[in-house]
């Protein structure tokens, strides 16, 4: 039998936390016995690691904490709702939401709903204004 350092209660030989006070008893073991002296290389130490410099050749994109770069829809989205009305406004929302996700497959899913809603809606305003008056009979 032996003693738990923390509670002093009697612990058997097998047990492996205390049944009184549940403290793990591998910790006392490691306490009473000596360690090893081992005749070891000085340690490395690791050379402090810098992030590389947030250099981007896209206007749009914004680099936040994660991973991959993140780009903005929004100035393709207002674009989209000078020409287009409702889709340049779901594009715009979904160009927020993007914007704001937190993990990057929320964010890969409502960016690509962003920049398809903006792209059909300037080819649809484009269509609208380059078909004007519709078809003319000469």
């Amino acid at each position: 039998m032996q003693r738990c350092q923390y509670c002093d209660s009697t612990v058997p030989k097998s047990a492996k936390f205390c049944p009184n006070c549940g403290a793990s008893l591998f910790a006392q073991a490691e306490e009473t016995s000596p360690a090893p002296v081992v005749d070891a290389p000085p340690a490395v130490q690791p050379e402090p690691h810098e992030p590389p410099a947030e250099t981007s050749s896209e206007p749009f994109e914004s680099n936040t904490n994660n991973a991959m770069p993140r780009k903005t829809y929004l100035i393709l989205s207002i674009i989209s709702i000078l020409l287009f009305f409702p889709c340049g406004i779901v594009a715009t929302v979904f160009s927020v939401k993007a914007a704001r996700a937190v993990t990057d497959e929320d964010y890969l899913r409502k960016a690509k709903l962003a920049r398809g809603w903006a792209i059909a809606g300037i080819i649809i305003g484009i269509l609208t204004i380059g078909g004007g008056g519709g078809s003319r009979l000469i």
